[in-house]
C-alpha cells in the first residue's frame, strides 16, 4: 500500500517599503496571503552587494 505525502510550504512574501506606501501590502492583505513588510536598510549585504 502507497501513500501519496504532500509538503505543505508555506511561503509569505515580503515586500519593501519605500516611496509607494503600502499598496502591494494592501493588496496581497486582500488576496488571504500574509505579507511581511521590511525596511531595505535593514536587509544585511555583504560589502561588495551594496547599491550606492
Amino acid at each position: 500500500m502507497s501513500k501519496n505525502i504532500f509538503l505543505i510550504i508555506k511561503s509569505v512574501p515580503p515586500y519593501e517599503a519605500g516611496c509607494c506606501g503600502y499598496s502591494a501590502h494592501r493588496s496581497f492583505i486582500s488576496f488571504g496571503w500574509n505579507s511581511l513588510v521590511v525596511n531595505p536598510a535593514d536587509i544585511h549585504r555583504k560589502g561588495k552587494e551594496r547599491l550606492t
